[in-house]
């Protein structure tokens, strides 16, 4: 409804000619009288002040609002706490390679890939945006972020000067990625969300791989070096050599 008021202001016809198609709004009685979407929408921001909605605004967003109700989601069963909590579900797997400095307990990523399984890929280049920008949430959360606290449970590390947070420096360069796509039948277009799908699997990859490269487990977070490297002197690794 405000897309056909504006149009018709623009287009100087009445609302029921506006004909709107996937590129253009347009006169239906003179199609020659239109304009596309991105004219239209920037001149409806910034352009023309008479279609203010109000006083107070400079021009007008062009932004829908609607609600969704899912029919999959339940709600959780407080006695079995139980349910299917959500309307679709990703899938995702990552394999990692990890070099092992026996002598820092550091520990660099020489490879990693990501396979999702996004159902039906909509905007694939903002897809392996989410993707690199969740394996460096992920980088932050395995090797860097913990919050400790003193005897009086005052925090150490309150302020960004000394929580340390993952710089472009700590984050593993992405090449190897795979999109998987099975459509979800309970979606609108099949899809499924790629936010956060590598973010689960992504700590127990690297703790796996340093198991396999040095045969110590490790089951807490942070990944550091004054975690690792206590850990491997104590399982009789020389601090001389690499793994």
């Amino acid at each position: 409804e405000k897309i056909i008021k504006i149009a018709s202001n623009f287009l100087q016809i009445e609302s029921k000619h506006v004909t709107l198609s996937s590129d253009r709004i347009f006169d239906s009685s003179n199609p020659d009288n239109g304009m596309e979407f991105t004219e239209f929408a920037r001149r409806a921001r910034f352009d023309d002040p008479s279609i203010k909605l109000n006083q107070h605004e400079t021009g007008v967003s062009l932004i829908g609002h609607a609600t969704f109700e899912s029919l999959e989601a339940q709600t959780v069963d407080p006695k079995t706490r139980l349910g299917n909590v959500s309307h679709t579900y990703t899938h995702s797997a990552v394999g990692v390679i990890v070099d092992v400095d026996i002598g820092t307990g550091d520990i660099d990523i020489l490879d990693i890939c990501v396979a999702e399984d996004l159902g039906c890929v909509i905007n694939p280049l903002l897809v392996e945006g989410q993707i690199q920008g969740c394996i460096g949430h992920a980088a932050g959360d395995v090797f860097l972020e913990n919050f400790t606290y003193d005897a009086h449970g005052h925090p150490h590390n309150g302020t960004l000067v000394d929580y340390h947070l993952p710089t472009t420096i700590d984050v593993p360069l992405l090449t190897k990625m795979h999109k998987i796509e099975s459509p979800d039948p309970a979606t609108s277009h099949g899809q499924r969300g790629a936010g956060e799908g590598a973010l689960l699997p992504f700590p127990a990859a690297i703790a796996n791989a340093i198991h396999d490269a040095t045969g110590v487990r490790f089951r807490e977070l942070p990944l550091s070096p004054q975690k690792i490297l206590p850990s491997l002197i104590d399982h009789g690794f020389s601090t001389h050599k690499k793994s």
